[in-house]
Parts: structure tokens; C-alpha cells; sequence
């Protein structure tokens, strides 16, 4: 990195550098299904753009209306990837070719606790090269028989506990095919939702769009539910969760800021590493291009990184590592809260006064 040294009169000096602060990382809207399809191979994506064809392609209705029904609720951009379900690594291999079409979401169709565990086992395999994904899945089998009652949803524990996984409850909803109600996964209505939306935009409350739910949960009976994307009968998202043990990463739009910001301080670091010397100047100067980056984040409109309490939204600190040619670069956020509960204090004096004009 080039840097311009003005010495100015009375001692002054001016050093003037380049700030590679401008640094383009983000998520499309698109969604890849994983669906079972008996002799596919798993390496052979299909767009998708019509419940027929999705069906076609498929084992059950069920497994093609879910892409139906993400369309149906906003998203634009499905492929299909079909495996089959008796191979040994049918999954495995699917989400591999999913996540070579750089989704936004996988979306596995399949409540087979195994089949969510091997889709999730490639996803995070991936994120270690920083190509990050996220898999939206049905409550496995497992927890309960189906149709799922809240207290199921409530005493249940994640396939694994992870903010690369959203499993969502109940299961299945309805849609009409063919002039018939028949069963859907609801997975696919509730990632095409989330799939629409802009980075840093939560899925609490927000309504979807189907013809039925096999399960209707009472909002007072699930809105404590921390690790599972739960619909209620009025099919309105309760919140969007993902499996997450940590508070900090539960927010499905929380962990995606935080996947951004991931990519964007990895690109900064990318141009420092191998050709900037390790000097505390140096050091200071990839402090300050992180910094720029995250003063974009927070300065956006709406911002993606802000404090709720009015404190700092972010912090880097740059150290020399264990070795001389290691550097230690600490960075924290505070991903953007959303309003989800609104007390109102309603204070009603016992006097009134109203006054009056005559006319």
C-alpha cells in the first residue's frame, strides 16, 4: 500500500494513504432445495420456476410444493438439487453442489435427523474457506411424532446446536395442487420469506402465505421457543431463530451480519497479508482500514451494526502475534437489535380537564 508523505511548514507533516475500505460483501436471495428423487445423483442443479416442474423432478409432492411455496412467498431464485435418499452420501454430496451455486439458503426438505446432520457437517466444513451458507430444515423427526403439538416444539433440543442451522416448526403445511389441498414442507414457505428479505431485516412477526398449517400452535404456547423458526397458527413467524446455543448468535439476520462482516474484515486482511510489512504503523493502518468498513455497516441506512444502549457499534485492535510475521487483529460488533417487545404505560389521572371554545 502506497503512502504519500507531505512535510509541511512549522513541523507539519502530512501522511496521505489509500483506505481499501471499499469492500463489497453481501448475500443474494438465492434458495437451493435439497429433495429426495430416486437415482439422482446429487450433482445435477435444476432452476426451478413452477410448482409441476419442482414435482416432477421429486419423490413426493410434498418435497417439490415446498419450493412452491418459497416461491409463493417471495423468492425468485430456487434451484433444485435432488439426491437420493438410499444413497450413502446422498446429502452430503447434494449440498456440496448447493453450495457451488452460492446460496443464500440450502433448504433440505427431509426431516431425517441424520440427513440435517450430514447437510450441516458439509455447510460448516465450507464456512472454514469463508463460503458461508446457512440450512433451513424441518423439526427432525425424532423430537416428536407428527402433527406436532407446542409442547413438543418446547421440549425439544436441535439436530445440532449451531447458527448455520434453522429448523422450523410445525412441519408441514398444506398448499393446493392440482385442485387438491396436499401436504407441504413448510420449511420452504418460511426460507422464501427470509430469502426476500434485505440484510439486517428480522423475520419477527412477520406473516407468511399458505393454504394451511398441519400444526396450530397458540402464539402464548411458543413464543418462548429460543432454537427453533416457529409459525403459529395465524401464520405469523414467531421470530427467526436459528439453533444456536449462544444468545449472540440466535437472530437468523444477527448471524448473517456477522457472516458479513466476516467476509469484509477477511478482504481487508487479504490485501495486508504477504505485503505489508509487520509494523506497528502497518498494524495501525489495518486497524483503520477495518474500521472504515465497519463505520460503513454502521452508518448505513438502516444501519447493519449499532449499539441499542447508544454505545460504540464496533472496536479493532491490531498486536503483534506470537511470531513476528503473525499480527493479532481483534475485532467486536454489536449487530443492529430490532424492536420485538413494546411496553406501554398508559398513565390516566383521576382529573380531567378539558377546555373549551364557544362559538
Amino acid at each position: 500500500m502506497s503512502v504519500s508523505t507531505y512535510d509541511g511548514p512549522l513541523g507539519l507533516t502530512v501522511n496521505v494513504r489509500p483506505q481499501d475500505t471499499q469492500v463489497s460483501v453481501g448475500f443474494n436471495s438465492r434458495l437451493v432445495f435439497l429433495a429426495p428423487s430416486t437415482g439422482a445423483t446429487g450433482t445435477d442443479p435444476v432452476f426451478i420456476d413452477s410448482a409441476q416442474q419442482a414435482v416432477d423432478a421429486v419423490d413426493t409432492d410434498a418435497d417439490g410444493l415446498a419450493i412452491q411455496a418459497a416461491r409463493q412467498n417471495g423468492a425468485t431464485d430456487t434451484y433444485l438439487v435432488p439426491y437420493d435418499p438410499s444413497a450413502t452420501d446422498g446429502v452430503a454430496t447434494a449440498t456440496e453442489t448447493a453450495i457451488g451455486l452460492d446460496p443464500r439458503y440450502i433448504v433440505l426438505t427431509s426431516d431425517d435427523q441424520q440427513d440435517i446432520i450430514d447437510s450441516h457437517t458439509v455447510i460448516t466444513d465450507f464456512a472454514t474457506d469463508l463460503e458461508l451458507t446457512r440450512l433451513w430444515a424441518p423439526l427432525h423427526d425424532s423430537a416428536a411424532s407428527s402433527p406436532l403439538d407446542a409442547t413438543d416444539v418446547t421440549n425439544a433440543s436441535p439436530a445440532v446446536e449451531s447458527h448455520r442451522l434453522v429448523q422450523v416448526a410445525p412441519r408441514y403445511a398444506t398448499e393446493t395442487y392440482n385442485g387438491s389441498s396436499t401436504q407441504a414442507w413448510l420449511v420452504g414457505a418460511v426460507a422464501g420469506q427470509a430469502a426476500r428479505k434485505p440484510l439486517g431485516s428480522s423475520l419477527a412477526y412477520d406473516q407468511i402465505t399458505v393454504e394451511g398449517l398441519a400444526s396450530e400452535f397458540r402464539p402464548s404456547a411458543v413464543d418462548s421457543v429460543e432454537q427453533f423458526t416457529v409459525v403459529t397458527k395465524d401464520q405469523e413467524i414467531v421470530d427467526g431463530h436459528t439453533a444456536s446455543g449462544s444468545d449472540a448468535l440466535r437472530d437468523v439476520f444477527q448471524a448473517e451480519i456477522v457472516d458479513v462482516v466476516t467476509l469484509g474484515v477477511a478482504e481487508i486482511a487479504k490485501e495486508y497479508a504477504g505485503s505489508a510489512v509487520n509494523t506497528p504503523e502497518q498494524r495501525a493502518n489495518l486497524v483503520t482500514d477495518v474500521e472504515g468498513f465497519l463505520n460503513n455497516l454502521a452508518t448505513d441506512r438502516p444501519p447493519l451494526l449499532s449499539d441499542a444502549g447508544g454505545g460504540n457499534a464496533f472496536a479493532a485492535r491490531a498486536t503483534l502475534g506470537d511470531t513476528d510475521d503473525a499480527v493479532d487483529l481483534l475485532v467486536g460488533i454489536s449487530p443492529v437489535d430490532v424492536m420485538k417487545q413494546i411496553t406501554v404505560n398508559l398513565n390516566v389521572s383521576s382529573t380531567v380537564t378539558v377546555d373549551s371554545v364557544e362559538a
